[in-house]
């Protein structure tokens, strides 16, 4: 498996198991998909029919039951109807990682499905690491500088040794920490 971002805004998803962590599977897409649906395990064999009916109905399919022969069943449908799926307890086409975001800084950890609270653990050493850190003010600065040196630097290669140059600068990095401002023209002077 390869990580990928993706834009899930026209998305829709649909969350089978309204426990602890089909609660917390539809959270992680809440606010980016389009719709998120959130079922219940169904009471009796017609309801549950009718559930995995709609399965066609949605772009990205989590199986987030407690039961595994269910979570599998979900997971070869979505799997005939080539939808995207993850399951619980099993596989899928997907992962979802332990993911946060800082500002303009979006981090996902995965093991591949072989140590979700390892994946966990990192995430949030991570995010201790990031809580303080002057990242999103170089991200805007590095922002402003990407749309500037076109202007100033006709080679693409020499542009981005010049954001390169800047992201290694310890003098930038602590002007951004202490809350000044980036001299940008004196940076483009520096690094040309």
């Amino acid at each position: 498996m390869i990580p990928l971002m993706l834009n899930i805004s026209e998305s829709r998803v649909l969350v089978f198991g309204n426990g602890a962590v089909g609660s917390r599977k539809a959270q992680y897409f809440s606010g980016e998909a389009k719709e998120v649906t959130v079922l219940d395990k169904a009471a009796s064999p017609e309801e549950e029919a009718e559930a995995l009916s709609r399965i066609g109905l949605y772009d990205y399919i989590i199986a987030a039951t407690d039961d595994a022969a269910f979570n599998a069943k979900v997971c070869a449908i979505a799997k005939e109807a080539k939808k995207w799926y993850n399951s619980a307890t099993g596989t899928g086409n997907f992962l979802i990682p332990a993911a946060f975001k800082s500002g303009d800084v979006s981090i996902g950890i995965s093991t591949n499905g072989k140590a979700p609270a390892a994946a966990a653990f990192i995430r949030d050493e991570l995010r201790k690491t990031t809580s303080n850190h002057p990242l999103s003010r170089m991200i805007e600065l590095q922002e402003t500088l990407r749309r500037l040196l076109p202007d100033v630097e006709p080679s693409q290669e020499k542009r981005a040794e010049i954001l390169k140059s800047v992201l290694k600068d310890k003098e930038v990095w602590k002007d951004l920490a202490d809350g000044k401002e980036p001299d940008i023209e004196e940076l483009l002077r520096r690094y040309q």
